[in-house]
């Protein structure tokens, strides 16, 4: 980190996180599936940039892969300087039935997308999905962005559903909003909501 690049510090997760997607660093697609004949961005294009973004805002991102009752995961968790966090799991195949380079092709699958969907993050020309669906209207983001509560969240859930606009880069941007106002609420001595 350089001298221009200091940590901002935020009161609080929220906070951080809001200025973190305010400022959303853009992720170009590095690799290619000549399968699907496609670009996409590995592991390596989003933490890339992502890490030292978040860095910047007083946020750690941290993954394990776990062995729990509930079966293998990998369990991340986005952390705030003041100690506040956003955790959870995702499902892994089990590792005694599948190969190791199975396992590893889904633990990495897991890390690019849980850090996508708790960050807001999405590739450039971000189209998995895309081709049935139709083309989100302008100013979805802000739609997003501007909802204040989970009602308001849900709202524009149901009308990206209802209008075919549910693309992956939607609901990364909704689950990190959700994500921030949860984080809100608790803040507030509330319980989150989903």
């Amino acid at each position: 980190m350089t001298t221009e690049e200091k940590t901002t510090p935020h009161a609080s997760l929220a906070a951080a996180l809001s200025a973190f997607q305010y400022e959303l660093p853009r992720i170009q697609k590095g690799s290619r599936n000549d399968h699907f004949k496609s670009n996409y961005a590995d592991l390596a294009d989003v933490v890339g940039v992502v890490l030292p973004a978040l860095a910047r805002q007083g946020l750690a991102w941290i993954t394990v892969p776990t062995l729990t009752s509930a079966g293998f995961v990998l369990e991340y968790s986005l952390k705030h300087v003041g100690g506040e966090s956003i955790d959870g799991s995702w499902p892994l195949p089990d590792p005694s039935a599948a190969t190791p380079q199975a396992v590893g092709s889904a633990v990495t699958y897991a890390k690019r997308y849980a850090l996508s969907a708790v960050t807001g993050v999405a590739p450039d020309e971000d189209d998995d999905g895309n081709q049935a669906s139709k083309a989100e209207p302008e100013g979805w983001k802000r739609l997003i962005d501007d909802s204040k509560s989970i009602e308001e969240l849900t709202a524009v859930y149901q009308r990206a559903d209802a209008e075919g606009w549910k693309t992956p880069q939607v609901l990364a941007s909704l689950n990190a909003r959700r994500a921030v106002l949860n984080a809100a609420a608790r803040e507030n001595g509330e319980a989150p909501r989903d």
